[in-house]
């Protein structure tokens, strides 16, 4: 009946639960005491009932037979490799490594580009690359030009040592082996590029490398790059053999600087480590003092202090960016210059000003200019009195010696024949920083009655350590110091004679952890190089004539030759010195500075 509840057309299809199910098949045995329906009654299939009462059962406790049932397939899964890492690969990598070598020579293949499971790599000098892929089974293909492509199936899995693949490539092209060198050293160098043909191989740690080539052309051109060392350009003999023409150098970047007067001027001029490359930084104007005229570097040749007379009558002191090359004075004036050196980028020089009288105060003054901020600072000045020829007195600096981030020097007083302006006062010794900060007198010593000038010396007998003379008065001799690591000590065992002995000039490396210095022996110069105070020497070259000019990095020593020639070598004197360029030595020297290099 249309109004009846529960009745439905006879096309409905009616949803029943399997609790409903239950209960139906439940309350229909009731109405037939247990019994089979008879005719007229539609039987349900016996299977059709077991299988609804085990869903019912099974959806009854479905908080835990659907975990169940999960656990149990993905057990299924997992039993089968090909399935197990198909979802294992979903969500994990495996670490792989693959090395490519050469079909025929074995040797490896490094630059080959390498795809496995959508992770690529790129092999090495030793042929060799790795990283993470996905989980699962793939191919490893492998190409690089000349080469034929090469592609099997591999499974990736979680165990490392089952993901070690090798693959042999089959050139297409010659294998050209080729080798390559540092030029100042003569040791090989590992990772160098080398580009032509468009492919390119890396060296290994032998310095070789075997690159696959076209035979169209008997030669190729080719680029050799390496962080660290300048590019080469060079022509690839196309065999493969192993022959000389086939054996590349790379020169360590960098460049030097130095003067040269072959323009007929003195002018700034910089090079490669080899000489190669030689450019002018600074032309000479051709106002130039041939004898008053010097170039001091910082040790990371980032700075250059330029004394020159480029114009007028006077030197100026200049400072050289050699980053940008740019040039600007650090103090000029109605002065004569001389340098002390660099600590670290602060340049240090003493300005004698013209026109003084030995009665005027500030005739003297010690200088430093900070390179990176541009700042001049006076550190120090001479102080005087009196009020004529006759009558004066005045102080002066001496020695002047650059130590750990400290200048040390004394301040002398020197009176009138006519009027003595010394009693009373003293001599020091002074420390302060080379920025003018922290200066302090370290000692004073009383200048004895009756002296008309008094005059405390120093000479700098190790890197960093300075013995101090100072006079007794009235001819009876000298009592002596010295002066390290901001604290000075009586030496009595100090004579005149040790004081004045030539001591070498210990030039510093950039890090400041080595020195190199010169011993003078049989006429002929021994070189060393030691810690960074000078102990347990080690010598590089004897009897040669040679002399110690400066360092490039802490791995190449510059040497100097006739006064007139550059030298490199390595540090640890495994090979000659090979010969950079002819230059300009003016006839000045600045012994006991080993802050920078140039003085030699």
């Amino acid at each position: 009946m249309a109004g009846s509840k529960n009745s439905v057309k006879p096309d409905d299809e009616t949803f029943v639960t399997p609790e409903e199910a239950a209960q139906k098949d439940a309350a229909d045995e009731q109405k037939t005491g247990g019994q089979k329906k008879g005719a007229g009654q539609v039987a349900r299939p016996v299977s059709d009932n077991r299988f609804k009462r085990f869903f019912a059962a099974y959806w009854a406790k479905k908080k835990w037979t659907i975990p169940v049932t999960i656990a149990g397939l993905l057990l299924v899964l997992f039993a089968i490799p090909f399935t197990r890492y198909a979802i294992l690969g979903l969500f994990i990598k495996g670490d792989v490594a693959i090395t490519v070598v050469d079909s025929k020579t074995n040797s490896p293949v490094s630059s080959a580009a390498v795809t496995l499971q959508g992770s690529s790599f790129k092999t090495d000098a030793n042929g060799k690359a790795g990283g993470q892929a996905k989980l699962g089974s793939g191919t490893l293909q492998v190409s690089k030009q000349y080469y034929q492509n090469s592609e099997q199936p591999v499974t990736v899995t979680m165990s490392k040592s089952k993901n070690e693949y090798k693959v042999s490539l089959v050139a297409t092209g010659r294998q050209v082996p080729v080798t390559v060198t540092n030029k100042l050293t003569g040791k090989p160098l590992a990772g160098a590029v080398l580009v032509a043909a468009n492919t390119e191989a890396k060296t290994d740690k032998n310095g070789k490398a075997t690159i696959v080539l076209p035979t169209t052309a008997t030669t190729q051109k080719a680029k050799i790059t390496l962080n660290g060392y300048n590019t080469q350009e060079a022509a690839i003999t196309v065999t493969d053999a192993t022959i000389p023409a086939n054996a590349f150098v790379l020169v360590p970047a960098g460049k030097l600087y130095f003067l040269s007067n072959q323009t007929g001027k003195i002018d700034v001029v910089k090079a490669n480590l080899d000489g190669s490359d030689r450019q002018t930084v600074l032309a000479g104007t051709g106002s130039e003092d041939p004898n008053d005229t010097s170039l001091l570097a910082s040790r990371d040749w980032k700075y250059l202090a330029l004394l020159s007379r480029r114009a007028g009558t006077n030197p100026s002191v200049y400072l050289i960016n050699t980053a940008t090359g740019e040039s600007k004075p650090m103090d000029e004036g109605d002065a004569a210059f001389t340098l002390v050196g660099w600590s670290d980028h602060t340049f240090v020089f003493q300005a004698n000003r013209n026109g003084y009288q030995n009665w005027q105060p500030k005739a003297q003054a010690l200088k430093s200019y900070n390179a990176e901020t541009g700042k001049l600072t006076t550190v120090d000045e001479t102080t005087a009195e009196g009020s004529s020829q006759y009558d004066y007195g005045f102080t002066n600096f001496t020695g002047i010696y650059i130590l750990k981030n400290e200048l040390v020097y004394a301040k002398n007083w020197y009176s009138s024949y006519y009027t003595n302006h010394l009693n009373g006062k003293s001599a020091d010794l002074v420390s302060v920083h080379p920025d003018g900060s922290a200066k302090k007198t370290v000692k004073s010593f009383a200048i004895p009655d009756g002296q008309q000038y008094y005059a405390v010396n120093l000479s700098l007998y190790e890197p960093y350590g300075v013995y101090v003379q100072v006079p007794k008065g009235n001819n009876a001799g000298n009592t002596y110091y010295e002066y390290e690591n901001g604290a000075l000590t009586a030496k009595p065992d100090v004579t005149d004679e040790t004081f004045s002995k030539p001591y070498p000039t210990y030039i510093i490396s950039p890090s400041g952890k080595y020195t190199l210095w010169t011993d003078e022996r049989d006429g002929k110069n021994v070189l060393f190089v030691g810690d960074e105070d000078g102990e347990h020497p080690r010598q590089i070259a004897s009897l040669s004539e040679y002399y110690q000019y400066g360092w490039y990095t802490d791995d190449y020593l510059l040497v100097s030759k006739d006064d007139s020639e550059l030298y490199i070598l390595p540090a640890d004197g495994s090979t000659a010195p090979q010969k950079i360029t002819d230059y300009y030595k003016p006839p000045i020297s600045y012994r006991g500075y080993g802050g920078g290099y140039g003085g030699y």
